[in-house]
């Protein structure tokens, strides 16, 4: 498929979403021309042609590697300069919807997306920023699943989004509307500045905010998880030779580590500024009710370690004052941080399984192997 034919595939998904409750149809007919943006293999921007709708979402996006973060700076000013027509490789495409079904009441105008299309695998999906372009101002978020697998993960985001509210947890999406399947689903936009890749105390503020599920597991209890599924593949193997079955042989303790929720994908790019001392995360699809303290900072740090290079992300975590804070709010010490570090590295493998981050899991073990051998 090429990239006009997948862009307009991607459209028609957006303007023929059918919501049965609460919907208000506007009746547009209307025709809009966007941009086509591809990216190293595949497509990834589709927006409008016209920048005051979708300038101040792009500039609220960053990349961040150095080099795409200084070639996405130089596309949003051809872009807000009605300039990027002229950049090799642009396409424009021109599309006709005869009417969207919108589940947001105050909205009667011609709405528009801004969509970022998802990198390529079993979980990609494209997430568009739904612009009132009366009052210029983004009315939702619509995620729309393009492989099964995505359609998995949208449920099991618009479950957790029910729950947070239910929770009364503050500046967090909420879900306005979700197909049966999980093909598409929509939720409240958060304003915010993107956050840097430092972590703050910003950061740890947040993560304690986050709600203990009132249970408690140990060691001990967590060893004999993961041995379990890690003996099935590694058989005939001594303890002694593989540092896998080594670092599961260390986990031991019988105090009670506390469940809490964790947002699973705690990195920069879902993370946002909504005051100066004040962050909030989005993208809620690999959260949990009853996650171990410290995952979600052991992925800030080992996700980052991964895509962009730099130190080793357990020394570097080790190394950190934020870190050992948080343990001690939690009730935890600093003899806790390598076991709760080995077990993110061990139970994120095991539940990743055919994950589109295919680099990721050998990344996660390679980091084991460095513990042991560091």
């Amino acid at each position: 498929m090429n990239l006009d034919d997948e862009a307009k595939r991607i459209l028609d998904l957006i303007f023929n979403s059918a919501f049965v409750k609460n919907n208000i149809s506007c009746n547009l007919n209307f025709r809009t021309r966007y941009f086509v943006i591809s990216g190293k293999e595949n497509l990834r921007w589709i927006i409008p042609t016209e920048p005051r709708f979708g300038f101040p979402i792009l500039s609220q996006w960053r990349p961040y590697d150095l080099w795409s973060y200084i070639k996405w700076k130089f596309l949003i000013f051809l872009y807000s300069n009605g300039l990027l027509k002229t950049l090799p490789g642009i396409r424009i495409l021109e599309f006709n919807s005869d009417k969207i079904n919108a589940p947001w009441k105050e909205s009667r105008q011609k709405l528009i997306p801004i969509i970022y299309v998802g990198t390529p695998g079993s979980h990609q999906k494209a997430v568009a920023t739904i612009v009132d372009s009366t009052s210029g101002k983004p009315v939702g978020i619509m995620k729309v699943a393009m492989q099964k697998s995505a359609c998995e993960k949208l449920q099991k985001e618009s479950s957790m989004l029910k729950e947070l509210a239910h929770l009364q947890i503050s500046n967090i999406p909420k879900l306005i509307e979700c197909e049966s399947n999980g093909f598409r689903t929509i939720q409240t936009v958060i304003n915010g500045s993107p956050t840097s890749r430092k972590l703050t105390q910003a950061h740890i503020d947040w993560l304690l905010r986050l709600p203990r599920s009132g249970e408690y597991t140990t060691f001990d209890e967590q060893r004999g998880y993961v041995q379990e599924v890690f003996e099935k593949k590694l058989l005939n193997c001594s303890p002694k030779k593989n540092p896998i079955l080594q670092a599961i042989s260390d986990l031991h303790g019988k105090h009670s580590i506390p469940y809490l929720l964790c947002h699973g994908d705690f990195a920069p790019w879902n993370l946002k500024w909504i005051s100066k001392t004040k962050i909030t995360a989005i993208d809620w699809e690999d959260s949990t009710l009853n996650g171990l303290p410290l995952w979600d900072l052991s992925h800030f740090f080992c996700i980052q370690a991964h895509l962009f290079g730099g130190k080793d992300p357990f020394h570097r975590m080790s190394a950190c004052a934020l870190t050992a804070r948080y343990l001690k709010a939690i009730g935890l010490s600093n003899k806790d941080l390598r076991p709760l570090y080995i077990l993110y590295l061990l139970k994120k493998y095991i539940d990743m399984g055919s994950s589109t981050t295919e680099s990721y899991s050998p990344f996660l073990l390679k980091q084991i192997y460095e513990i042991y051998h560091s």
